[in-house]
């Protein structure tokens, strides 16, 4: 009798225990949550003329060739100014040493109707500066860097720039290979 005692409180006792599954096939309550996802890099480009940001209504962006004579343009526009930053004829044998010449341009209109007039004349000697901050920007697929450029506010070459346009920009561009 001791013996079915014993053994009917073993039963009880196992059978009165909560079960569950931590095992693949089981279910044990919610699965965890998938590992988060980063989110795919975005283009950014930001102007400001004389510190006071552009805004952008139109943004392209291109580039072409390699490291032997390849470039990269930067195009942003509303409907009365454009802003383009180039840089062309690429020397480049090694991710540490790159030459390229460049160049930004700064357009007006009087309304969105209007061709774009000439770009604004440039101080002597010219400030023009393309900076990137990939050591291989005509091919990483995010390239970042920034530009700047110093205008005349009127016709004709002014020495050493006076009062003029201060155009600056910073860029994150995205590649999709």
């Amino acid at each position: 009798m001791r013996n079915f005692t014993r053994l009917l409180l073993l039963s009880c006792l196992l059978f009165s225990c909560s079960k569950h599954n931590d095992g693949p096939g089981g279910s044990s309550g919610p699965s965890p949550a998938p590992p988060a996802v980063p989110a795919a890099p975005q283009t950014t480009v930001t102007v400001t003329i004389n510190d006071t940001v552009m805004k952008i209504t139109s943004l392209s962006y291109s580039r072409y060739g390699s490291g032997e004579g390849g470039g990269m343009t930067i195009t942003a526009a509303n409907a009365f100014q454009k802003v383009m930053a180039k840089t062309f004829n690429w020397y480049q044998r090694s991710p540490w040493s790159m030459m390229y010449t460049m160049e930004v341009s700064y357009f007006t209109r009087a309304d969105s109707l209007a061709d774009w007039g000439e770009d604004y004349t440039r101080p002597a000697p010219r400030d023009d500066e393309v900076r990137y901050e990939n050591f291989l920007p005509l091919s990483d697929s995010v390239v970042r860097g920034d530009f700047s450029g110093t205008f005349n506010g009127s016709g004709g070459i002014v020495k050493g720039g006076g009062n003029g346009i201060k155009v600056k920009g910073n860029f994150k561009l995205v590649f999709i290979k």
